[in-house]
Parts: C-alpha cells; sequence; structure tokens
C-alpha cells in the first residue's frame, strides 16, 4: 500500500541530467509530481481513514509505520542523490530521514488541505523579480 514515492516522480534515471535544471525549479516540478501522485492516489483516503483507526490498534499502527518506512526508503535514495548531485549534504544533528519524514508530511497535508480547499494551495510559483539583499524588488513607493 505504499505511496509512490519521488523516484516514480523523478525517474531516476533523469538524475544524471540534474544540473541542468535550476534547484528551485526541481524542487517545484518534484513537488508538484509527489502532489499529484498523492492526489491520484486511490489508496491515500485508505491511509487516512486506517489513521482515524490507529489509536485502537497496535496492527493497524504497524501497517501505516510499515508503509511509511517505505516512502522513507524509496525517497531517502532519491533525495540522497539529489544533494549529492548539488552538493549539498544534510548538517547534524539533521539526518535525511528526517528531511524526507518532514516533507512526505508536507505533500500528504498539502493533499489533503487540496481537497478540500484547492485555491489554497497554488501549483505555480509566483513571478519573480530580482532582489537586493534587503528583500525588496527596487522600485519606489
Amino acid at each position: 500500500m505504499p505511496t509512490p514515492g519521488l523516484g516514480e516522480v523523478v525517474p531516476l534515471r533523469l538524475l544524471s541530467r540534474i544540473r541542468l535544471i535550476e534547484l528551485v525549479d526541481l524542487i517545484h516540478l518534484a513537488g508538484v509530481g509527489a502532489l499529484h501522485q498523492v492526489q491520484d492516489n486511490r489508496r491515500f483516503p485508505l491511509l487516512l481513514s486506517l489513521w482515524a483507526m490507529q489509536g485502537q490498534s497496535e496492527q493497524i499502527r504497524d501497517l501505516i509505520r510499515r508503509n511509511f518506512d517505505g516512502i522513507t526508503e524509496t525517497n531517502n535514495h532519491v533525495y540522497g542523490t539529489v544533494l549529492e548531485h548539488y552538493g549539498l549534504t544534510m548538517r547534524p544533528p539533521f539526518t535525511l530521514d528526517q528531511l524526507t519524514v518532514v516533507l512526505t508530511g508536507l505533500v500528504q497535508g498539502l493533499a489533503i488541505r487540496s481537497a478540500v480547499d484547492p485555491a489554497a494551495v497554488p501549483l505555480e510559483l509566483p513571478d519573480t523579480a530580482p532582489t537586493d539583499n534587503t528583500g525588496s524588488t527596487g522600485g519606489g513607493a
């Protein structure tokens, strides 16, 4: 019952070309792709239903935990490869597992929110103007 991992959104064979993509664009594409995969996953509502019952059963908690472990294992490989390609590393005390858990929770939370309030989860990046060091876009008042 695992939710598809990021490796299915950004195929691993493309990671060798990853330097051709700006990191912010890759994050956006992968995030939108991951969100769509969760939204389109017919088993995701079942996972939520099971989660609602997890307080009553260790067996259900174990099933959900194993699902999350599979997602973490798959996405750790992808995130680790992406970080390596961009010359980035996790700084202690933070770990790759923690990054994966946070990003998984973010995507799943956004999928839940967008199901009831799609306008709250825009999928397009806003146009941005160059900024100076103060964060100002320049121009006058």
